[in-house]
């Protein structure tokens, strides 16, 4: 009898898990499909617009196209572009693409755990803590793997596969498919990022694997080693393979700028790490103070304390499977990647300035999202016997609070870039009265908007200057040529933050072209017919 309820209470749990994950997913597809026009920032933005040229130009290979970090292949682009190309729609097309990514993301997971042995429970559990919407924004969580450009998507896919792939008991026909699916992200990973997912996600997991069955008689294992050799060998051709079509084609990127830690700068530096790390499911604040009681307070006590546990976890069984080489502890794979991550940050700035104090939690997702798989894995048979149901129900719990203000945050967020909007309505009325003649926008100290303003207006040219330097157009992710003299049209309009003078950010000379138009949520429009702008 006491059999057959803990039996029940299982199946109660995996139940109350699976509708979870997929209230989860459902929310996915609807912050994809409907909130991707209105949750938009500066990456997103020249990401889309990429994807827009590329489609417009009919090749993946812009000429004179100046490349701000990766070609930005290996991101929702591999599936947006196409759909694009049928559709014409940009926002429908990255919300599908990313839905779709999703859906072959929570399918490699399962993979994952299963050939981990893992059960059902498990590998819901695990897909339902990656896929939480953790913190929404430029560079954050869900913009990198979930929503808008998901730029960390397939490096994170890369190295699932391949611990799916060096995880298998036997061979099936989806083990070829997962092998060639491996081989071409590699590649194309290659080829949009450089060495990146090579050297953090890729390496690691090879050399752990060698060093594990080199400890071990041959014959207990053939299959296995005979498996390491041909990943490797795949490996080394389609990394090689995407390096040297980039250095072909002339391309740069930014992985080729990295540097050794200066002396001057190590501590700094090893502060920056835990910085980064302890904030990667966006547990602290960036700008405003928040109380501790508010929601938004809660859910970042929710989110330090999932990040902990996490991290937590990953730590013990580190210790067993890697260092004390214990034979019950076959997750080990899963904690390899973030120890190896940090130790390259102890010795490479891989900061984004010089002038940051931490490093951006981005780059330390290749790691995360195996310990958020091993957290799911090592959680949900703590809940057995007669701590089953409290601890069911106190998972379940914190998972629908996290769920709930998660996804509160999320839609929140979509009014953020509403302002821009209403900033091309204002542009609109303002060129409507001067014969429709307005063909380029400045905005001075705010180049983001200038992006965004970019994608959503493609009939002029949108240019932008930062605080820094308020007189110099910024270029990201564009045509080299675009801040030419020759590309922007005599008649324009300068938009400043509310409150300031043309005085300060344009020598007094040039602010005189210029005539007050409007007040547009917090930007002062001003209209002149002489462009001074132009390099």
């Amino acid at each position: 009898m006491p059999q057959l309820i803990r039996s029940r209470r299982a199946q109660n749990t995996l139940r109350l898990l699976q509708i979870l994950l997929v209230l989860e997913f459902l929310f996915l597809c609807y912050v994809n499909l409907r909130l991707t026009s209105h949750i938009l920032d500066g990456d997103a933005a020249d990401l889309y617009g990429h994807i827009m040229e590329m489609g417009e130009q009919g090749t993946l290979f812009l000429t004179g196209w100046q490349y701000t970090t990766t070609m930005e292949l290996d991101c929702v682009t591999l599936l947006a572009l196409p759909l694009y190309l049928l559709t014409h729609k940009i926002f429908g097309s990255v919300g599908i693409a990313n839905i779709l990514f999703v859906l072959l993301l929570a399918a490699v997971i399962l993979r994952v755990v299963k050939n981990l042995g893992g059960t059902i429970a498990q590998g819901t559990l695990s897909v339902l803590l990656v896929l939480l919407p953790y913190d929404v924004g430029m560079l954050d969580y869900m913009d990198m793997i979930l929503f808008g450009g998901s730029q960390y998507l397939i490096k994170v896919l890369v190295p699932l596969l391949l611990i799916a792939l060096l995880t298998e008991k036997e061979r099936r026909p989806s083990g070829t498919l997962l092998t060639i699916l491996y081989v071409f992200l590699l590649f194309v990973s290659s080829l949009s990022s450089g060495f990146y997912v090579l050297l953090m996600g890729i390496l690691p997991l090879l050399v752990f694997s060698l060093f594990r069955w080199g400890r071990t008689p041959w014959s207990s294992d053939r299959a296995g080693r005979l498996r390491l050799l041909v990943l490797t060998l795949l490996t080394a051709a389609a990394s090689l393979s995407g390096l040297a079509l980039q250095k072909a084609l002339d391309i740069t990127t930014r992985e080729e700028e990295l540097h050794l830690i200066r002396f001057e700068d190590l501590a700094t530096c090893l502060l920056a790490i835990p910085a980064g790390l302890l904030d990667i499911l966006g547990v602290y604040p960036s700008t405003a103070t928040v109380s501790v009681l508010s929601r938004d307070g809660i859910l970042a006590l929710l989110k330090g304390g999932m990040t902990l546990l996490v991290l937590g976890i990953g730590l013990v069984v580190f210790y067993r499977g890697v260092i004390r080489q214990k034979a019950d502890e076959n997750v080990a794979i899963l904690t390899v990647l973030l120890p190896f991550t940090i130790l390259i940050m102890c010795f490479v700035d891989t900061r984004y300035s010089t002038s940051n104090s931490y490093v951006e939690s981005r780059y330390f997702l290749l790691g995360m999202v195996p310990l958020l798989i091993l957290a799911g894995m090592k959680q949900e048979p703590l809940l057995e016997e007669k701590l089953r149901l409290p601890a069911a129900s106190c998972t379940i719990a914190l998972l629908l609070c996290l769920m709930i203000l998660c996804g509160r945050s999320v839609v929140q967020a979509a009014k953020n870039s509403n302002y821009c909007y209403h900033l091309l309505e204002s542009v609109n009325a303002i060129d409507a009265d001067t014969d429709g003649d307005i063909g380029s926008v400045f905005v001075l100290g705010d180049n983001d908007t200038a992006r965004i303003l970019r994608l959503l207006d493609r009939s002029r040219t949108y240019a932008g200057t930062t605080t820094d330097a308020p007189t110099q157009l910024s270029l990201s992710d564009n045509y080299a040529n675009y801040n030419a003299k020759d590309h922007f049209s005599q008649q324009n309009l300068v938009l400043v933050i509310h409150g300031t003078n043309l005085t300060d950010y344009l020598p007094e000379e040039t602010a005189a072209l210029y005539t007050y138009a409007a007040t547009t949520d917090w930007f002062d429009l001003y209209c002149a017919d002489v462009c001074p702008f132009g390099d």
